[in-house]
């Protein structure tokens, strides 16, 4: 299953890390979707920190540079048409909201206590349809 995550506030959280690092374990394609300048667009904004810090968690925890999608602050739901990405993991609530309203990709809050109890319990009910 595809499988997106956001990075800041969410995939740089350590609990996010290693539910990731379990769901490639099982098998799944994860990527990161960021609202992130990409290297073209942040030569306009040449005061932005560098990436270095995303491309690092991102080595760590087993995602592959290709697996990795700046929106240049787009909304995430118009990049996730056609993707074939099932479930987006997220601490913007806003996000959740639109990808809930387009109903593309079922949205979780990257905070919530249970989330990954929720996110296996997603993926399973998906493997069981």
């Amino acid at each position: 299953m595809r499988i997106s995550i956001d990075y800041d506030n969410c995939l740089s959280q350590p609990k996010v890390q290693e539910l990731a690092k379990q769901l490639i374990a099982q098998g799944h394609e994860i990527f990161i979707l960021t609202s992130r300048f990409d290297s073209i667009r942040r030569l306009k904004f040449p005061d932005l920190a560098s990436n270095e810090d995303l491309y690092k968690i991102a080595e760590e925890v087993g995602i592959k540079p290709y697996r990795i999608a700046f929106t240049n602050q787009q909304k995430k739901w118009i990049w996730l048409l056609e993707t074939g990405i099932k479930l987006h993991i997220d601490d913007d609530l806003t996000v959740i909201r639109d990808l809930s309203y387009y109903q593309l990709v079922e949205g979780f809050d990257c905070n919530e206590a249970d989330l990954e109890e929720k996110v296996f319990e997603f993926i399973g009910a998906l493997e069981d349809f």
